[in-house]
């Protein structure tokens, strides 16, 4: 039996609102871009979610930013959902018994 797959997912915390994101983000280049929204005195950051929906969300020194990563687990893995059904037909004579 197969063990189960884990992905991480990254989720951010806005003042209490859980933001889950896309799997290409990463927590170095969100963390950078919020210490970029504080240092600038408050700005919008882009959050894309999974579904792929952009949101901006106003960071400003007074926000309380939390940002995680949680597994996510899939479960074990199917085999059959690779396999491809490929039958030999022995009466279609393509001509192998020559070699």
């Amino acid at each position: 039996m197969s063990e189960p797959h884990s992905l991480f997912r990254i989720v951010i915390r806005v003042n209490d609102e859980r933001f889950e994101l896309a799997q290409d983000d990463t927590v170095q280049g969100l963390t950078g871009r919020v210490l970029s929204a504080v240092r600038a005195g408050g700005d919008f950051i882009e959050l894309i979610l999974p579904d792929g929906t952009a949101i901006h969300v106003l960071i400003t020194a007074a926000s309380q930013v939390v940002v995680t990563t949680e597994a996510v687990s899939h479960g074990p893995a199917d085999p059959s959902a690779y396999e491809a059904g490929f039958e030999f037909d022995p009466d279609l004579h393509l001509g192998l018994d020559q070699y």
